[in-house]
């Protein structure tokens, strides 16, 4: 019947291409056969109408992607110039290929377990993170060794400046045999092949005081002083041993302030954007979020020292005066010790000036510092330990305080393991006061020292943002959405809330993952740490602040301009949580997609009128 009705629409239009004929002849077949033609044209009007709007979206998704970009691109090209326009000698070029000689010379290094060819360009954050490391290799009686080490081609990703700081972070591609061997026979022990290559990304990120001039033949990641020009073999203090400077200050050249695996890094978020900084920056105007997060690692990786040997004076003159040990929640026990542990991120997340939320009388400042971490728990001997696990996920706060009115020293901004007055080298034995100067190291009065470590909230932290977030305003870059890796990792230990994670909710976390560029091992480790969290986290009975959350983790989800039937499951499922109906969901998809999609165009449009202008 089918057929012959399309053989009369045939003839009705006369063969002759007549349009007109045709739809006459369609409006007298639905007359005539009514039971075929109504079910005909429900189709026709189905597929037309999902089709129209399969198009829409594509577009909506296109618009996003492209303002992302575009957006993306002339913050990192506007940032650029404006470090030109300060330092006319400053040129990517050269900039990149000193970061691949410093980039070979401290793969060297670490396989030489010997700092001195790199120290000079290593913030202090940076340098106790090898040291501990190189520490606990050396008590196992192995060394990590890096073979055939080659750098592909470094990418800046992301620049940033503020009043005391410029840095550039750049993405290094990379490859290396790496294996663990004895120490004792130089061996081969453990770890991978010691001889198939293995490919692994970092973003390694530089930070210098504005204004500083790029040397033609004189920089601390070639290993020369840039501000006399002589040789800069350092052991301890990164202090040039011919003039005296401090080379790793950021006063003379670009200083190594962070070193980031590649799936966990995002661009940073604006300090503007960090709770009570603002008001914070009102009794010390000189405060920075990289001497910050500096002294945060320091202080992290002084603590691990402390109970990887068991020995709190590793951590004493960066904790709190009176404190007899590492926080609770990292010192699980004397026979009790961390494995490989490894930073994701160091992020400060707020800032709560003294007598916020607190007894009047109080007399400190605070600051809430992210920390992301993995390592395995274990105990007994270091050389042949009991491991607890695997190597697991943590996503903890550390609570640093400082004496109010204490002013930063932007000066000694990456030298954060000295002592804040005088700037000498701690000794790991010094408990209260600097041997140099005598001056009190961990009473809060020269510098931050840690308070407290506790289980990180990202529900609060998310709802504090938003609630002062403007927006309508054209921001589409990561900064604007907090790092997928906390979602991430928020997500998970919500669905582990109640104990039990299906196989359903298992697969859809991980396509969440794979979507946002975790590899699908990371996403396990992360999947299994939240399990063995012992602080899952759960929505907040607050309906604003669980609203707050919900908008954020859409709109990361929808930061790409789509939205797939996996990552729908998922955000139903913790919506669910918060008590919303799959309206509700519904709603709040629209309405974060139609405001990305607005700001994109904005986005775009002003890029058009750039090049308009400049034509």
């Amino acid at each position: 019947m089918f057929v012959s009705l399309l053989q009369l629409v045939a003839q009705a239009g006369g063969g002759g291409g007549d349009g007109g004929a045709a739809i006459v002849a369609l409006a007298r077949l639905t007359f005539l056969y009514p039971q075929y033609m109504i079910p005909i044209w429900i189709v026709v009007g189905f597929v037309f109408y999902y089709g129209k709007d399969e198009e829409k979206s594509r577009r909506v998704t296109r618009t996003i992607r492209r303002g992302k970009k575009i957006q993306e691109k002339r913050r990192r090209v506007e940032a650029l110039q404006a470090v030109r326009d300060r330092d006319p000698g400053f040129t990517e070029e050269l900039f990149l290929d000193r970061v691949s000689h410093a980039f070979l010379t401290t793969q060297y290094a670490w396989s030489e377990q010997n700092l001195s060819t790199c120290r000079a360009f290593l913030s202090d954050g940076v340098h106790e993170r090898f040291e501990l490391y190189i520490g606990m290799q050396k008590a196992e009686d192995i060394r990590n060794r890096m073979k055939n080490v080659t750098a592909g081609s470094p990418k800046i990703v992301s620049v940033e400046s503020t009043p005391y700081f410029d840095t550039i972070h750049v993405r290094i591609p990379a490859a290396a045999i790496t294996y663990n061997e004895s120490l004792t026979t130089g061996r081969w022990v453990s770890g991978k092949s010691d001889r198939a290559r293995t490919p692994f990304t970092e973003i390694w990120s530089f930070s210098r005081r504005p204004g500083v001039q790029t040397s033609a033949d004189r920089s601390v990641l070639e290993g020369r002083c840039p501000n006399c020009g002589g040789p800069v073999a350092i052991v301890d203090r990164a202090e040039c041993p011919q003039c005296g400077s401090i080379v790793n200050s950021g006063q003379y050249d670009w200083v190594l302030a962070e070193i980031t695996q590649d799936e966990e890094w995002v661009v940073p978020p604006a300090a503007e954007v960090v709770p009570g900084w603002e008001e914070l920056r009102q009794t010390d105007p000189h405060l920075n979020v990289q001497q910050i997060e500096d002294r945060a690692s320091v202080i992290f990786w002084r603590a691990m020292m402390a109970v990887y040997h068991d020995d709190f004076a590793y951590a004493a003159p960066v904790v709190q005066r009176g404190a007899e040990t590492v926080p609770a929640r990292w010192h699980r026990g004397d026979d009790r010790f961390w494995k490989t542990p490894a930073v994701g991120v160091v992020e400060l997340v707020r800032c709560q000036p003294a007598g916020a939320g607190r007894d009047g009388n109080d007399d400190f400042d605070r600051l809430r510092v992210m920390v992301r971490w993995s390592a395995t728990p274990a105990s007994g001997d270091r050389r042949g330990p009991r491991l607890h696990g695997h190597q697991r996920i943590r996503t903890d706060e550390m609570i640093l305080k400082r004496r109010r009115g204490t002013v930063s020293a932007v000066d000694r901004a990456f030298s954060s393991a000295g002592c804040e007055t005088c700037g000498a080298p701690i000794d790991a034995h010094s408990r209260d006061a600097c041997g140099y100067c005598g001056a009190p190291l961990n009473d809060g009065s020269h510098g931050w020292v840690l308070e407290d470590v506790v289980a990180y909230e990202p529900t609060v932290h998310e709802a504090l943002r938003s609630r002062d977030d403007d927006r309508d305003s054209p921001r589409l870059a990561a900064e604007a959405l907090g790092n997928h890796a906390e979602l991430l990792d928020a997500t998970a230990r919500m669905l582990w809330a109640d104990g039990t994670v299906h196989e359903q909710e298992r697969r859809d976390l991980l396509a969440f993952a794979r979507h946002h560029g975790f590899s699908e091992e990371r996403a396990e480790r992360i999947l299994e740490g939240a399990r063995e969290s012992e602080t899952p986290v759960a929505l907040p009975n607050d309906p604003a602040v669980a609203k707050a959350w919900m908008d954020r983790l859409v709109r990361a989800t929808l930061i790409d301009g789509r939205l797939d039937r996996r990552e729908g499951r998922l955000l139903a499922r913790i919506g669910a949580k918060a008590g919303w109906s799959k309206a509700d969901l519904k709603l709040a998809v629209r309405r974060q997609q139609a405001q990305l999609y607005r700001q994109a165009r904005g986005v775009i449009r002003d890029d058009r009128q750039s090049k308009r202008g400049r034509g």
